[in-house]
C-alpha cells in the first residue's frame, strides 16, 4: 500500500515536471494544458490552470469551465480545500470570463470536508 502511494506521488511529480517543461518550451502550450485540465488529479488541474491564467490563454476558457464542473460535481477528495476550483476561478477572472452561469454555480458551491 505504501509503495503504491510512493509510485503515484512519483508519477504525479513527473507529470507536473513534464507540464512545466512543455509550458516553458512555449509552442505546444494548448496541447500540453488541455489534457492536464481534463485530468482527475486536482494538483495537475491546478497547475495547468495557473499556466492558463498567467498566459492569458483565452482558447482554454471552455476547458477551464468543464474542469470546474467536473471537480464541483465530485466528492471533496477530488479537490480538497478547493485548490483546483479556486485556481480555475482566478484564471477565469484573469481571462475576463463573462460566463454568468459558471460564477453563479461557484458562488453557491459548498464543499464540506472532515475536520
Amino acid at each position: 500500500m505504501a509503495q503504491r502511494r510512493i509510485d503515484a506521488a512519483n508519477r504525479l511529480t513527473e507529470r507536473l515536471a513534464g507540464l512545466r517543461v512543455a509550458v516553458a518550451g512555449g509552442g505546444a502550450t494548448l496541447e500540453a494544458l488541455r489534457p492536464a485540465l481534463a485530468d482527475h488529479n486536482y494538483r495537475l488541474v491546478a497547475a495547468a490552470t495557473g499556466y492558463a491564467g498567467d498566459g492569458i490563454l483565452y482558447p482554454l476558457e471552455p476547458d477551464l469551465i468543464a474542469a470546474f464542473r467536473r471537480l464541483a460535481d465530485g466528492p471533496y477528495t477530488q479537490g480538497p480545500q478547493c485548490t483546483a476550483k479556486g485556481a480555475i476561478a482566478r484564471a477565469l477572472v484573469a481571462l475576463g470570463c463573462a460566463h454568468v452561469e459558471f460564477f453563479l454555480v461557484g458562488i453557491r458551491l459548498r464543499q464540506l470536508e472532515p475536520a
